[in-house]
């Protein structure tokens, strides 16, 4: 057995000391957007298997469709085109963002990073236009005297508005009937 004296012990160079980091995120799924009010869009994505979630966070941009200039999300106040946008941490898989023009079909990308930086832009969302969604306004309805004091509303439901995106029940989800005797103001 030969001992080495500490000379003999040869240095680690540091980078072999220093911990590895992960690499940069994978892309994030397609997101997809949802209408939450009458200015505002709902942006939600899955976050790929293997993203620590912890160290991660997410950058959410939507641009008008069929322009080149995507719009950063801020994660606090929900506005578009914040110079200074903030990310969301990964524990959140979508935002909402807010005051956004009804008039206008967007489309939404969401990129991930973490401590090694920015992974890849995810594929596009599908577009939605808000004021697509409000629906057309039903025919004149048909009133029927069931006796002196009732009357029986007939009415058949407006088309959906082209390019509404699909849904599982009817877009419409309330009807209000108003009555007032003619003549009245």
């Amino acid at each position: 057995l030969q001992a080495q004296t500490p000379s003999a012990v040869q240095a680690q160079p540091p980078s072999a000391v220093q911990a590895q980091l992960p690499p940069s995120p994978p892309a994030a799924h397609a997101p997809t957007l949802e209408a939450v009010g009458e200015d505002s869009i709902r942006v939600t994505w899955a976050v790929p298997r293997g993203v620590a979630k912890p160290q991660a966070h997410a950058e959410i941009s939507l641009r008008v469709e069929g322009s080149s200039r995507w719009l950063r999300v801020d994660a606090v106040s929900g506005k578009l085109d914040e110079p200074d946008a903030l990310p969301l941490p990964l524990e959140t898989t979508c935002c909402v963002v807010k005051s956004i023009d009804p008039q206008v079909t967007y489309v939404a990308r969401v990129r991930l990073g973490n401590q090694s930086g920015w992974g890849p832009d995810s594929p596009s969302s599908k577009g939605l236009q808000l004021a697509a969604l409000t629906p057309i306004a039903p025919a004149a309805p048909i009133l029927e005297a069931v006796d002196s004091t009732s009357l029986r509303v007939h009415f058949t439901l407006p088309p959906v508005r082209p390019g509404t995106p699909a849904s599982p029940s009817s877009p419409i989800s309330a009807i209000a009937i108003f009555v007032q005797p003619d003549g009245g103001a």
